[in-house]
C-alpha cells in the first residue's frame, strides 16, 4: 500500500468517525420520545427572537440509545488517544525533518530514495513523493495539534494515553 493510500485511508476513516458521529447524535437528539421528561430550553433563533427547544438528559435515553451512544465515545476516545500518538510521531518526523531537508535539496525531484523501512507491500518513493508527505504532515501539524485539540484529547482518552 502506498503511504498516500495510507493517508487517504487514515483521513477518510477520520471524517467518517466524524460523520457517524454526528448522525448518532442527530438521530438521539432529534427523535421524539413520548417517555421522556421534556425540558424547554430558551435561546434565540435566527431573527433574534427567544424560541423553546425541547432537551432531554442522559437518563431519558433507552438503554440502546446508551449503548449506541457509549460505544460510539468509546470509539472516540481510543481514536483522540490514536491522533495524539501519531502527532507525536509527525512532529518527530518533523524535527528530524530540518536535518533532511538540505540533504534531499542537492537531489532530483525524481531521485528514487531506497526502502529500508521493511513494511511489507510499500512501494519506492521519489525525493518529490517524500516532500510532499512531508508536507502533508505539516499540515496535520499545523491544522490538528494546537494546545486546544491536545487539551480535549488529554480529556478524552487520558493525558497518558497520548504519550507513544
Amino acid at each position: 500500500m502506498s503511504i498516500e493510500l495510507f493517508w487517504a485511508l487514515v483521513i477518510a476513516g477520520i471524517i467518517a468517525v466524524i460523520f457517524a458521529g454526528i448522525y448518532v447524535w442527530r438521530m438521539v437528539k432529534a427523535r421524539p420520545r413520548a417517555d421522556a421528561a421534556r425540558v424547554t430550553v430558551a435561546g434565540p433563533s435566527e431573527s433574534g427572537q427567544t424560541i423553546g427547544e425541547e432537551t432531554m438528559g442522559w437518563s431519558d435515553l433507552t438503554d440502546q440509545e446508551r449503548q449506541i451512544v457509549g460505544e460510539y465515545v468509546r470509539l472516540l476516545r481510543a481514536w483522540c488517544g490514536e491522533q495524539a500518538r501519531t502527532n507525536n510521531h509527525g512532529g518527530a518526523l518533523n524535527d528530524d525533518y530540518a536535518q533532511v531537508q538540505p540533504i534531499l535539496a542537492t537531489l532530483s525531484g525524481t531521485d528514487i530514495i531506497n526502502d529500508g523501512s521493511g513494511l511489507a507491500g510499500c512501494g519506492l518513493l521519489t525525493v518529490d513523493e517524500v516532500v510532499g508527505l512531508t508536507a502533508q504532515t505539516q499540515g496535520i501539524l499545523v491544522n490538528y495539534n494546537s494546545a486546544g485539540f491536545r487539551q480535549m484529547w488529554a480529556k478524552a482518552a487520558g493525558p497518558s494515553n497520548l504519550i507513544g
